[in-house]
């Protein structure tokens, strides 16, 4: 289970209760998010794919099944892109395909530290309490971040067309940081690739229907 942007690996607890009598559930914390001990070294969709790579080692996983909300299953993408079949299958939710510089900026112009502060202190504390005193330098990493894949697509249309595992993309109607239209292109480039759309859900995990997310997870990936 990957986490997305700002989340942390605790993303999955309300769904452990629905799956843990399917899978075995593993998570952890991305580069500079949650508990994880960062140094102020540059985030990019890359250092996360390698984490997760190393993660798989470290645990002695071989091909598991991967669910990756928003940017945590771009990662999980991604390394697939780069190194075929380290999974069994992928499932991804919420997740934006579409890098392009004005994208990128639309997401960025949404995560203003200095402004969040001022404006929505409510959010700046629970982002505090997840990322403690780093919570400040995360939003400034990860806007450059998402600026140079805007500028650079890690992960193209020809990249998907040769990905070989199944893939299954999902999508909340009310989502509007990600578009069912957007979705849809994905999943056609994607030769192995399903698609699902849960009824009634916004972008952000916690508002997700979480019975629906974990009926798709246990009826459609293997176990």
């Amino acid at each position: 289970m990957l986490h997305g942007a700002l989340g942390t690996k605790d993303f999955c607890l309300p769904l452990l209760p629905l799956l843990t009598p399917h899978f075995q559930v593993f998570s952890f914390d991305f580069v500079g998010h949650g508990s994880h001990n960062w140094q102020g070294e540059t985030l990019s969709i890359e250092n996360m794919a390698a984490q997760i790579a190393h993660f798989l080692q470290e645990n002695n996983l071989t091909k598991p099944v991967v669910f990756g909300y928003s940017m945590g299953g771009y990662a999980a993408m991604y390394l697939e892109k780069t190194q075929p079949q380290t999974f069994a299958s992928i499932m991804t939710f919420a997740t934006i395909y579409n890098w392009t510089p004005e994208n990128a900026q639309k997401q960025v112009s949404q995560m203003n530290w200095d402004k969040i502060v001022a404006k929505v202190p409510h959010f700046a504390q629970v982002m505090q309490s997840l990322h403690g005193e780093k919570t400040g330098n995360l939003f400034a990493a990860l806007s450059d971040m998402l600026l140079k894949m805007g500028e650079n697509l890690p992960i193209s249309a020809e990249d998907m067309s040769k990905i070989q595992i199944p893939v299954w993309l999902g999508v909340g109607d009310r989502d509007t940081t990600v578009t069912l239209a957007e979705t849809i292109e994905s999943y056609k480039n994607l030769p192995k690739s399903h698609l699902f759309v849960l009824p009634n859900v916004p972008h952000p995990f916690e508002r997700a229907d979480m019975a629906g997310l974990a009926m798709m997870i246990t009826k459609l990936l293997p176990n």
